[in-house]
């Protein structure tokens, strides 16, 4: 069995030391049983929730067996993801008989992508605005913006299966969402109809407004440059995708917005996109939005 530590902060930014130690060069597990180590964990957001959910789903479709170690429910970081449903769902039991989803955490969610609309539509919106103190149709293109990730999962993934997380922060007044899937990724889509340079530049690439790897849809271009308008550019939230050797973020800088493009230390078998949304830039109402093709 090979043990690897989980590092200290769960999240987007410390994912890539640890999935290379779980995943080699050829994409393939390093080892038919994998320990997970937990004792070093002192902290976790939804999109490395989602992150190391997605790659126990990933692990598991190849015939890995994942064991977990060092997980003591009184810490807090472990306390956490109990609360979640995590170790309910991936080791069969909660690890506290008092573990119990948080208010303010609507708890990760491994959803297949033909019930992802119902889901996001009667579940995970609905307490979004309760949470936050305002209609569902207030939150439609916020709503319209995350059935299209699924939706790309479900057109280019050869995972079939998301996992999503929302936390909301109450002081700071924000709202993380992410989704992520470990499917082919959004450069390798790109690079199906488009040469790009790098696994950085394939995101430049496919954020543009008007881009789309899928000649023909009714609204060519959108799925991406709507995300990005609406989270930054109308709530000044942030927006990062994570996907094989790249990274983009977005964020609103003096009234437009702008991007950072890297190339990352590793590689992330698939696509993560964490959104966080200003809840008190959210407007009373909105209009409904329809569905985006990409």
């Amino acid at each position: 069995m090979l043990t690897i530590r989980v590092p200290s902060r769960l999240s987007a930014q410390r994912m890539y030391g640890f999935l290379n130690e779980v995943i080699d060069e050829d994409m393939e597990p390093r080892d038919d049983t994998i320990g997970l180590d937990f004792s070093r964990l002192s902290f976790s957001d939804a999109a490395g929730v989602t992150m190391i959910s997605n790659l126990i789903e990933w692990l598991r479709k190849r015939g890995v067996t994942v064991d977990f170690s060092n997980c003591d429910p009184d810490d807090q970081a472990i306390s956490y993801l109990d609360d979640t449903g995590f170790f309910e769902t991936y080791w069969g039991a909660k690890l506290s008989p008092f573990a119990r989803v948080r208010c303010t955490t609507y708890p990760f969610k491994r959803l297949h992508c033909s019930d992802s609309h119902q889901w996001i539509d009667g579940n995970v919106f609905p307490w979004i605005a309760n949470q936050i103190g305002v209609s569902v149709k207030a939150l439609a293109e916020f709503k319209t913006c995350v059935r299209e990730l699924f939706n790309n999962i479900h057109d280019h993934s050869t995972e079939e299966i998301g996992c999503m997380h929302v936390q909301k922060y109450p002081v700071a007044n924000r709202l993380k969402i992410a989704v992520s899937d470990f499917g082919v990724g959004i450069p390798n889509e790109v690079r199906k109809v488009k040469d790009a340079r790098t696994d950085a530049h394939a995101l430049v690439i496919a954020t543009t407004e008007g881009f789309t790897s899928k000649p023909g849809g009714k609204n060519m271009g959108a799925g991406l440059s709507y995300l990005i308008d609406n989270v930054v550019g109308r709530n000044c939230g942030l927006l990062s995708i994570y996907s094989g050797e790249g990274e983009i973020e977005f964020h609103p800088e003096t009234g437009r917005i702008a991007k950072r493009v890297s190339i990352s230390d590793g590689y992330y078998p698939g696509t993560l996109v964490s959104m966080t949304l200003r809840t008190d830039m959210l407007p009373e109402e909105g209009d409904d939005a329809g569905d985006l093709e990409w």
